[in-house]
């Protein structure tokens, strides 16, 4: 899992010596400076002396040979540029050796203590990083009495019928931690360190059932679907997928990746991102959708880094191929709610209420950066008219307060005040 740490550490080295990036450098460099302004502003400070000097006193720790040389050998051999070779003519060879590698070493210190990356030493004290590459274990087949039912499955072998429990009701407490059951999910809250949880949807549910985990990443599972996990995530063994589910991840505070894996043999490593996953156990062929950001897919020692808009399918016993996706959407068809009604129908509903019925029907995405409440909607549209007409019609009832763009995959709310489209 230091891998991928160690790769940005490389590449930004090579910048900071002004080696030249090559294209798939280039792109992972631009990816991680996009993640905050003090990961844009590093490069930059790196080539600043007495910047260096004043952040190196601060260090107390150096990694090991062992982690110099795993992070030397991602450093491509690419030439110096032309005003590093005219600084250095004049060094003796084997003294320039000594100061590139007493440079690249100094350089890859600060860089894994600034990202978070001292991975043998964190790994010391926080047996959870190991822990995340243990082996998941095998699910469970549950016996089931109502197939619309979710079954949670715990460690002692009890089985929990989560539909039996109401909304803010607490279905568990463990080690400090409370899981409570939500509308239309459940969610695990507090700083306790939960066991290895396994959840089945039965075959006849109607609507995707939602996981809140602590931090802020959010899992979707699909009717005859199973997810096995510690509430932890990157604490314990990696999640594992049997059927459809949509994850909402939130990048981790240490930048470590987190691994899922399938039942049919697939891992996706992932940071910050949007994806779903279709991987039944016997099926022909898997799917792996990505909304936003990037992961990397492997299946059979072959592997593929996804973007948006595309598809990784792994067919049986093949490896992984990039596919277009049939359009632009923010989640998988499937997170559509299911149901005949022909018609929205709303009765004095709040708007973002509305709006987020109509975004999961039109399988985008909602956002409200004013934090605009508008005026409630009472009526009926039908589910078959454009997305544009829909959002035309809402916005006459808010009568020029309110203003709904459709950008991409996503639908924002706008203050008649801000200006309006």
């Amino acid at each position: 899992m230091a891998d991928s740490h160690n790769l940005i550490v490389a590449v930004l080295v090579k910048q900071a010596l002004r080696q030249p990036l090559s294209a798939a450098e280039s792109r992972l460099l631009e990816e991680w400076q996009s993640r905050s302004p003090e990961h844009r502003e590093l490069p930059g400070q790196l080539r600043d002396a007495e910047w260096r000097e004043a952040h190196r006193k601060e260090i107390h720790e150096t990694p090991s040979e062992a982690m110099w040389e795993n992070i030397s050998r991602h450093i491509r051999q690419a030439g110096e540029s032309n005003e590093l070779e005219q600084k250095q003519r004049a060094v003796p060879m084997a003294g320039r050796d000594r100061i590139k590698r007493i440079g690249l070493v100094a350089a890859s210190i600060l860089i894994l203590v600034l990202i978070g990356g001292v991975f043998r030493q964190r790994m010391k004290q926080d047996p959870g990083i190991a822990a995340a590459d243990k082996k998941s274990p095998e699910l469970a087949v549950v016996a089931r009495k109502n197939d619309s039912s979710a079954l949670l499955l715990l460690p002692d072998g009890r089985i929990l019928d989560l539909n039996t429990f109401h909304p803010g009701e607490p279905v568990l407490k463990e080690n400090d931690g409370v899981l409570m059951r939500t509308d239309g999910g459940m969610a695990y809250t507090g700083g306790g360190k939960y066991a290895w949880h396994e959840l089945s949807i039965g075959s006849k549910a109607v609507q995707p059932f939602r996981v809140d985990f602590p931090g802020g990443t959010t899992v979707w599972l699909d009717h005859a679907s199973r997810i096995g996990y510690c509430a932890g995530l990157w604490n314990g063994p990696d999640p594992m997928v049997d059927g459809k589910a949509f994850f909402e991840i939130k990048r981790d505070s240490l930048f470590r990746p987190l691994r899922i894996r399938t039942v049919s043999g697939v891992s996706i490593d992932v940071l910050g991102t949007i994806f779903s996953v279709n991987s039944a156990g016997g099926a022909r062929a898997s799917e792996v959708e990505l909304y936003d950001g990037s992961v990397r897919v492997k299946s059979h020692e072959d592997s593929v880094t996804v973007r948006p808009g595309n598809v990784a399918v792994i067919h049986e016993g093949m490896g992984p191929q990039l596919v277009r996706m049939d359009g632009v959407r923010a989640m998988p068809v499937w997170m559509r709610p299911k149901t005949t009604d022909p018609y929205f129908e709303f009765e004095n509903t709040s708007l973002s209420a509305a709006l987020h019925e109509v975004a999961r029907w039109y399988l985008v995405r909602l956002a409200n950066p004013y934090r605009v409440k508008g005026i409630p909607i009472t009526g009926k549209l039908p589910r078959s008219q454009p997305l544009d007409n829909t959002l035309r019609a809402l916005e006459r009832v808010q009568s020029g307060h309110v203003f709904l763009q459709h950008r991409a995959d996503t639908i924002y709310i706008i203050s008649g005040d801000a200006g309006g489209p």
